[in-house]
């Protein structure tokens, strides 16, 4: 049998999926793979015939056992009871501490766990620690801490919230996968250092990273230092939040941390290097063997280097004992070996991706090279693969992350081989250069740094390109396997003398695969209005059944001075972390109108990232002239992009769907309006008819402006209001709710927000009259689906 490892590494995959949607005992499993391995042996050796299948079958149970026994004992053993406690925690630090401004992070071992003077016995549990620091003192002594390290601390337990917002980043499953089920938070002040462990690797290895780092300070500008931190040395948290969402857009994003590739093309160059120094090729093999291990660990251990660091190891191998190579067995012992360690890793988009584009390159590159009308064969090599990692991707990226530009084709033909052949090896002979002497390390690294910076200046302009970057829904599990049966066949049919027919066929089954996308994605009601949990603030998206998309607001918390030591290098940003990626989630491509109900940044202070992201076609705001930097921003940013922004007619009706009415209520200028202090009062309040189902978002207007508008206009029945100011009791009185008569109501607050919304007295008066309430700070987002006889709500919490 040829290639058995490919073959257990399929069975492997499977059987993991397997009891991943089948919660069945590792004991059935396992009975079942013993049956097949003596069943299957006996016929295999009976017959001569079926050693692949019964590799296959075998590995798939043997995977799907040892899936289901480590996801049974995946569970803490600290009690429930525990959360929110003050604790004594005693435990050794396991990954590298993380400082960021005021905040320090790490995951930690616990050795015990005491609430007061009684011992939990947590022996070997893993927790996520967040400590905050107070002064400058303290922060000069978290940046002393080393992985391995033994320490005490005070901290309470909380346990890992679930994504608030559609579309956000699920930090509870990541922590799952990774074996965390805690998070303990405290103050530095209460961390006492006990050992530090200093001969241990780890922390040789660790102590080397941050020498490294600090010569890649030392020798290029601080964005060109991080940026390559993450390229040479894993450090990802390093990048400018900036270039990663840029980097991000384009499809580029695994430029600015190490990948498979970087690691292969390191080991060769240092392969290269020994063998010119004279050292035979089993030495200069066994010099790169002995150099993997250490560069993984000093690069992170992500997924893509682990498993490009053992495919390496084992050509190294092979070359060592003058045996042939086979990268794609390779590649099986190192999906084998992998998901054996860590079967969660399987369903994250790093692992995914890697494994299947290596696969991918190392079957097609050489086929679809030849086929190409080219007669020079680099250009065709490198067509070849970036076709293939385009192809093999494309689900996968907007399953994972909603996005995916039509521009990553060319960048990424463009820049995979700079960085690769260029940036890359003479950012790592800067490096080594520096250690030995950094004057002569300046001039490579300025011109490197030129590069760089021209790279990034190219990465932003064409992220302003925005029509070119799509956002998706992630696809269902059907599309996405009739998305790479049907290709995979024209493919083929591509590549075979004779294959015009199947070419044929396979462009009519992905124009079925297109067509079914467009009827499927169509969504049974009128009007979906969500809206979104940003914390303290205003964000809310209208969405109409053919496509029209409004977003009233899109801000947070809001963002008080602080020392320059605090300021965190990647902040919180309602816009950032929660409106853009629910947009993309929905597969929401442009926003059609934008409203700015007023400019409090509470309701503005993440609309810079949205506009930055997505194209805008409209803008409606009050009357008032920008007051404070955030509006300034955001009006510079529409006028260069030539983004309309209107003062809406008091009154006026805009019809934006079949049967959706969208009526401007307020604000109506007045005398020394416009000079007034604050703007709640003149926030825009808007109407909403969806086939008569009424909705009413007043903004952050006051009680009198509630008097005055009841007294202005003859108000219909609201079915669905939302309160006004976050639920103040500045906001929402008594003949308010009385003349309107909502059913449902809903507050946007943050939870456990410092101004105490909503009021005690304002949730006291929605219930006396039996209105449905629905509240951010208690349900995360909530989501109003409104069709022409039904409403459906739901919440993300």
């Amino acid at each position: 049998m040829q290639r058995p490892f490919v073959a257990a590494g399929f069975g492997w995959g499977s059987g993991i999926v397997l009891a991943f949607w089948m919660d069945s005992a590792p004991a059935f499993y396992l009975g079942l793979a013993i049956c097949i391995v003596v069943v299957g042996g006996l016929y295999e050796y009976l017959f001569r015939e079926g050693r692949a299948i019964l590799v296959f079958t075998a590995a798939l149970f043997l995977a799907a056992a040892h899936f289901s026994w480590v996801d049974q004992k995946n569970v803490s053993r600290i009690s429930l009871a525990l959360a929110g406690k003050e604790l004594t925690a005693l435990g050794k630090i396991k990954s590298s501490p993380r400082v960021d401004g005021d905040a320090l992070s790490f995951a930690m071992k616990l050795d015990s766990l005491c609430h007061g003077r009684t011992d939990l016995y947590p022996k070997g549990e893993k927790i996520q620690v967040f400590i905050r620091l107070g002064t400058k003192e303290e922060l000069k002594a978290a940046k002393q801490l080393r992985s391995q390290s033994v320490i005490r601390l005070s901290l309470r337990l909380e346990k890992p919230a679930k994504p608030r917002n559609p579309g956000g980043m699920d930090y509870q499953a990541y922590l799952f996968r990774h074996q965390i089920h805690w998070i303990g938070k405290g103050r530095f002040e209460n961390v006492t250092a006990v050992t530090e462990t200093r001969m241990h690797p780890l922390v040789w290895i660790e102590k080397w990273r941050m020498r490294l780092s600090g010569k890649l300070d030392a020798l290029y500008d601080e964005s060109v230092a991080g940026f390559l931190k993450g390229l040479l040395l894993g450090e990802r948290t390093e990048v400018e939040p900036a270039w990663e969402r840029q980097f991000s857009t384009l499809g580029i994003v695994h430029l600015l941390s190490i990948s498979g590739l970087h690691v292969t093309v390191l080991a060769g160059a240092v392969y290269f290097i020994f063998k010119l120094i004279g050292l035979t090729r089993e030495k200069a093999a066994l010099f790169v063997l002995l150099f993997l291990p250490v560069y993984a660990v000093l690069a992170g251990l992500d997924a893509p280097v682990v498993r490009a660091t053992i495919m390496a190891g084992l050509a190294m191998i092979s070359l060592f004992f003058q045996k042939p190579k086979d990268s794609f067995s390779f590649l099986g012992v190192a999906f084998l070996l992998q998901s054996a360690w860590n079967p969660y890793q399987i369903f994250e988009a790093g692992f995914q991706l890697s494994f299947m584009l290596t696969a991918g390159l190392i079957t097609l590159t050489e086929p679809i090279a030849r086929r190409l009308p080219v007669s020079r064969p680099t250009f065709c090599y490198l067509a070849a693969s970036n076709f293939i990692a385009q192809w093999l991707s494309f689900p996968v990226v907007i399953y994972h992350f909603h996005e995916y530009s039509v521009l990553s084709w060319l960048v990424n033909f463009l820049l995979v081989p700079l960085f690769s052949f260029v940036i890359l090896p003479s950012a790592f002979v800067s490096l080594v250069w520096g250690l030995v002497f950094e004057a002569g390390a300046q001039l490579l690294a300025g011109l490197l740094q030129g590069m760089i910076l021209s790279v990034q200046i190219l990465a932003e302009w064409m992220t302003r390109w925005q029509g070119f970057h799509l956002a998706w829904r992630s696809p269902p599990g059907w599309w996405i396997i009739l998305y790479y049966v049907t290709t995979a066949l024209g493919l083929w049919g591509w590549l075979q003398p004779h294959g015009r027919k199947t070419v044929r066929a396979g462009s009519v089954l992905l124009l079925s695969i297109l067509i079914a996308v467009l009827i499927t994605g169509k969504d049974p009601y009128t009007v979906r209005l969500a809206f979104l949990d940003v914390g303290q603030g205003d964000a809310t998206v209208i969405e109409t059944e053919n496509g029209f998309t409004a977003l009233i607001d899109g801000g947070g918390n809001a963002v008080f001075a602080r020392e320059s030591w605090r300021k965190r290098k990647d902040p919180f940003e309602a816009g950032a972390d929660i409106i853009v990626p629910y947009l993309k989630s929905r597969g929401i491509r442009q926003i059609d109108l934008l409203i700015m109900t007023h400019g409090d940044t509470d309701h503005i202070n993440g609309l810079l990232d949205v506009i930055e992201r997505f194209p805008v076609r409209s803008v409606v705001c009050n009357f008032h002239l920008p007051r404070n930097e955030i509006e300034h921003k955001i009006m510079m940013e529409l006028g260069k992009r030539e983004i309309p922004v209107n003062v809406p007619r008091t009154g006026k009706t805009w019809q934006i769907d079949k049967g959706v009415l969208l009526t401007f209520m307020h604000p109506e200028p007045d005398v020394g309006a416009k000079d007034r202090k604050e703007t709640n009062d003149d926030s825009v309040v808007i109407l909403l008819s969806v086939h008569g189902f009424q909705v009413l978002l007043p903004g952050d207007i006051g009680v009198e402006t509630e008097k005055r508008l009841l007294r202005r206009w003859n108000w219909p029945k609201i079915d669905l209001l939302k309160v006004a100011h976050h639920g103040s009791e500045t906001s929402t009185h008594e003949q308010w709710l009385s003349e309107l008569g909502p059913r449902y109501a809903v507050i946007s607050a943050g939870k456990n927000n410092m101004y105490g919304h909503p009021a005690p007295e304002i949730i006291s008066r929605l219930k006396k009259r039996g209105i449905s309430i629905w509240r951010t700070d208690v349900h995360g987002a909530v989501i109003f689906e409104v069709g022409k006889r039904s409403v459906k709500i739901s919440s993300h919490n």
